[in-house]
């Protein structure tokens, strides 16, 4: 577990395990929505035979540079309509890259039981930076997936992403 520090707006991290267990490629962080508010009636409505849409899909960070071994702070808020069907499964898919286009890693999350229902979500998450991050440009790419287990097919609700330095 990481406990974060802020003091006179400097970012210090106090690990309780070395700094090495921060490793993008091992250790990911795991969103958590929460539901702020319902939709507006326009918001809410779902055209045709789909079974869900993002009216809004916004992925930030809250500051644009951090160091190595400390962790970038990130917000997503999703506004969701939706109508549930037991075979439909919600997950989010992150895509890290450096600054020159070469992808580092991948991680899926399964995010169903958080988005349970039509609604306007935030979440609000450290992204650990391991200990050897290499100092440049990064990017964060993510998108909202519902599946149909089903039939397999994936349909992409959106897709939103940001970018943040490593000094």
């Amino acid at each position: 577990m990481i406990t974060a520090v802020l003091v006179s707006g400097c970012q210090q991290q106090r690990a309780t395990l070395d700094c090495l267990v921060n490793d993008l490629t091992a250790n990911h962080y795991n969103v958590s929505y929460r539901k702020i508010a319902d939709l507006t009636q326009s918001e809410s409505s779902i055209k045709g035979k789909a079974p869900a849409k993002a009216a809004h899909y916004d992925l930030s960070t809250m500051t644009t540079s951090v160091n190595a071994c400390s962790a970038v702070m990130v917000k997503k808020e999703l506004k969701l309509a939706i109508q549930r069907q037991p075979w439909h499964q919600l997950k989010e898919i992150n895509d890290y890259y450096s600054g020159k286009g070469k992808h580092i890693t991948r991680y899926t999350q399964i995010i169903d039981d958080q988005l349970a229902e039509s609604g306007h979500y935030i979440a609000t998450d450290a992204l650990p930076v391991p200990r050897d991050a290499a100092n440049g440009q990064y990017k964060i790419q993510t998108s909202l997936i519902l599946s149909d287990t089903r039939t397999g097919k994936d349909i992409r609700l959106g897709k939103a992403e940001t970018r943040f330095s490593i000094l």
